[in-house]
């Protein structure tokens, strides 16, 4: 190779043509760089739906030789959603527009596949040639996430980027207790039973948060199936300063307590019931609101805080996990050893104690604490409303479930059970004349009927059977009482439960439940829900899991640590 010597501007001395080429490209080409001028982006029309437009194409600079197409909406052909580039002539552009609106944006969901043959026929018969599969792909792929969503997922694509509904229950909170979310799930861990230490089952929580601080509003733990007796029990303990300090030995207090002014609800039987509507409306006056159906995402606040919960048991035993994965090879019920009572002491101590003091990613960072959010909240826009200590038991009594019944000269006749009180004797009156009546399902000794003029309640005792036969009984009970009574031909709508059937019918059940208890889950989560003590039937069953019982302490320490790892 021939050596040469350019004089450049630079005075560079070169010595081959391999030198000569790295000149050009990097000191030469530099200077002799025209300079063109920026096109201005291109300019869509919206028709005030801005959301349509996705915001990688709003810097957007078209080159001379590309296209833009309007891609509109097959519903509204005004109405333009998104833009799409191409290097294609203009004769192509209407068979791509037509092909995308009315072809791929549907909830047909035709696959790339098929709306390439459809754009290979429509081109064959305009005299064009056909487009590459690849280069159809890409035209697909330029059309945003938002677009695709809502025009072939339907409904449910339109809810999820519709962030007034999606995100109402979280951004609509605008002080403490605005906004409530309330909801069941069943707990992965296995509760044994006080008596025995056998297992039982998985316990139902129901958990209310305070939408605008994420602090805990209510609580209830039990074995009971999702209810609105369960509901109104949750609503009555965040009503009602909780004096957690007292009764659970939580080293702070739990001082969100109060009348919420919203409380947002799922779409269960239990939650759309009249007596929780009517309990929200009428007795608290606040407003209850739905989310939409088959929408979990909409209640995310409580749903999350469920997981979370859920993902801090399994520092304890008798954890069965999420899934058959999670729980392996392990046998939860061997492992558990902690009793209903032990589990709600963990669950609201970790709540007091942990959870109200640690950041939460959903809160402002300026505020990123619960319990400093309700608090400051509360200095800012004043106390949540609520109900004095004295009148606790006159609005728990109004919470009640409510029925309507006439006074007759058998007094009020309610589930087979007559209540009749002798300073009511002047209301015995006709069939057709009824009267507002409270009942509680865990106390069926007595009623509480509404005077018709002052709107008093007056408690009517339980008369036919007694009172004193009905003490200790609970709806659960009694309905498999009747049932087994029905079924043996003991029970018609005629007869009357007499003190003796009922006293017989308890006997069996007992006798049933006990025959079984050490061998079947399902009795011994009866005998719970019924209040049965088989003490003569646990102390020979007593196994080791008693002795190895870790304190609340220990077990709460160890998920506090997780819990901040994870955090």
């Amino acid at each position: 190779m021939h050596s040469l010597a350019l004089f450049l501007p630079n005075q560079v001395f070169v010595k081959s043509a391999a030198s000569i080429c790295s000149l050009l490209l990097h000191k030469i080409l530099p200077f002799l760089a025209i300079k063109m001028p920026r096109l201005p982006p291109v300019q869509r029309r919206t028709s005030g739906s801005e959301c349509f437009i996705r915001a990688n194409d709003k810097e957007y600079i078209q080159r001379a030789d590309t296209y833009a197409i309007e891609i509109c909406s097959p519903r509204n052909p005004d109405e333009v959603v998104d833009i799409i580039y191409t290097k294609y002539p203009v004769e192509y552009h209407s068979i791509i527009k037509t092909t995308i609106e009315n072809k791929y944006l549907t909830t047909r969901k035709l696959k790339v596949s098929k709306i390439n043959e459809i754009l290979e026929t429509d081109c064959g018969k305009a005299g064009l040639k056909k487009m590459p599969y690849i280069t159809v792909r890409s035209l697909i792929k330029q059309l945003s996430e938002r677009t695709v969503s809502i025009f072939r997922h339907g409904r449910k694509g339109i809810e999820a980027y519709t962030p007034t509904e999606r995100g109402y229950s979280e951004k609509a909170a605008l002080y403490p207790l605005h906004i409530v979310q309330i909801d069941h799930t069943k707990l992965d861990i296995i509760a044994v039973s006080e008596v025995s230490c056998q297992p039982i089952g998985r316990p139902f929580i129901t958990l209310g948060i305070d939408v605008y601080s994420r602090t805990i509003w209510c609580m209830h733990l039990s074995f009971d199936d999702p209810s609105s007796a369960k509901v109104r029990k949750a609503i009555i303990q965040g009503l009602f300063c909780k004096r957690s300090k007292e009764r659970y030995s939580t080293t702070n207090e739990w001082p969100i307590f109060g009348v919420p002014s919203v409380i947002y609800l799922d779409n269960g039987s239990d939650f759309t019931s009249d007596h929780v509507k009517k309990m929200i409306d009428e007795t608290l006056e606040s407003e209850v609101r739905y989310r939409p159906r088959k929408t979990p995402h909409y209640g995310g606040v409580i749903e999350r805080l469920m997981g979370s919960i859920n993902s801090v048991l399994s520092e304890l035993p008798g954890y069965t996990g999420s899934n058959i994965m999670d729980k392996g090879d392990r046998d939860p019920s061997s492992e558990a050893c902690l009793t209903l009572k032990q589990i709600e002491q963990f669950i609201i101590k970790w709540i007091v104690d942990v959870y109200h003091f640690k950041e939460h990613k959903g809160l402002p960072l300026e505020c990123n604490v619960p319990i400093l959010r309700y608090q400051t909240g509360c200095e800012e826009h004043g106390n949540p409303d609520f109900f004095p200590p004295e009148n606790e038991e006159i609005i728990s009594l109004s919470l009640l479930p409510t029925s309507r019944h006439p006074y007759t000269r058998f007094g009020i006749t309610m589930d087979h059970i007559e209540y009749k009180a002798d300073n009511l004797s002047h209301m015995i009156g006709k069939r057709e004349i009824k009267y507002n009546i409270k009942y509680d399902d865990d106390d069926l000794t007595c009623i509480y009927f509404q005077l018709p003029g002052t709107g008093e309640y007056v408690t009517v005792p339980a008369v036919y059977p007694s009172a004193d036969v009905l003490e200790r009984l609970n709806r659960y009970e009694w309905n498999k009482v009747k049932n087994d009574l029905r079924a043996k031909g003991l029970l018609s709508r005629k007869n009357k439960m007499t003190d003796a059937l009922v006293e017989q019918g308890r006997k069996e059940l007992r006798e049933m439940v006990e025959k079984t208890y050490t061998q079947k889950k399902t009795s011994r989560k009866m005998s719970e829900k019924i209040g049965f003590d088989f003490s003569t039937v646990a102390a020979g069953s007593q196994t080791q899991q008693s002795t190895s019982k870790k304190s609340i302490e220990s077990l709460l320490q160890a998920a506090k640590q997780k819990y901040s790892q994870r955090s």
